[in-house]
């Protein structure tokens, strides 16, 4: 009699157990067609287009695959040197959704050997083809940069010198900030001292000689000058160069006569 109860109670244990070996296996496969991808879109790309971005991931718009995961996707999106980061989901059950966040380019760098990308963190980026080039000034001659290392940090003294210009051409006045054309640090005109930085605005003929330090009063100088000389209240004729060197004035010349 109680071998008899033992069987039954151990056929009992076995239908429990099968049963629960389909159940799991019905949800898996389940699962697995819930979570086929057969297309993906890619939003927030300004400087590449979402193909390229896709196409350097050996992700197609359309895989039409239950091989890939979000992990996956998320993974080799942002192996490529552009994107900060990636959000991947599934917008419904077949269609992934992926949101870059791409690096904030503050400047192009202008080298020996190539025009670079420079991050707001520093890290130097090669320009990819098919690249969308945003409107930003270019960072030129500087001497002490040789070889720099692509995708690290540029710690250089000149660089911090263009971000600083940079920044309070920004936070003084939106319009003199998108027409900062170029950051020069080694002017071919010979002026009194050859350290001194070059600056040239789109829209203004006379460069300026910006020479260093106190970067946020020059710009305050500057742009109220500039706004004079737009508005038509003060004339600059056949001025070559605006020269900020000086502490709360502001000269123009010729660039064939001597600058004192």
């Amino acid at each position: 009699m109680q071998d008899r109860k033992s069987k039954i109670l151990g056929f009992f244990i076995f239908i429990v157990m099968m049963t629960g070996i389909v159940y799991l296996l019905i949800r898996v496969s389940v699962e697995k067609k819930s979570e086929r991808i057969e297309s993906i879109e890619l939003t927030g790309s300004q400087l590449l287009s979402a193909k390229s971005y896709l196409d350097f991931a050996g992700i197609p718009e359309l895989p039409d695959t239950d091989t890939l995961t979000l992990a996956m996707i998320k993974t080799k999106i942002e192996k490529h040197p552009y994107i900060a980061k990636a959000d991947v989901m599934f917008a419904d059950e077949t269609t992934v959704e992926v949101e870059i966040t791409e690096k904030n380019v503050k400047a192009l760098l202008m080298t020996d050997r190539d025009i670079l990308f420079i991050t707001e963190e520093r890290e130097l980026l090669r320009i990819t083809k098919g690249t969308d080039l945003p409107a930003l000034p270019i960072i030129s001659n500087i001497k002490s940069l040789q070889n720099p290392e692509i995708n690290g940090e540029v710690k250089n003294p000149e660089i911090t010198a263009a971000f600083r210009i940079i920044d309070a051409a920004r936070l003084t006045d939106e319009y003199m900030w998108q027409n900062l054309s170029e950051i020069n640090f080694n002017s071919s005109v010979k002026f009194r001292n050859e350290d001194d930085i070059i600056l040239t605005f789109s829209g203004l003929k006379p460069i300026i000689i910006f020479g260093r330090d106190d970067e946020a009063k020059k710009m305050v100088y500057f742009d109220q000058l500039w706004k004079e000389i737009r508005e038509g209240k003060l004339q600059i004729g056949g001025d070559d160069y605006l020269d900020l060197r000086y502490s709360n004035e502001i000269y123009s010349g010729r660039i064939d006569k001597q600058v004192y």
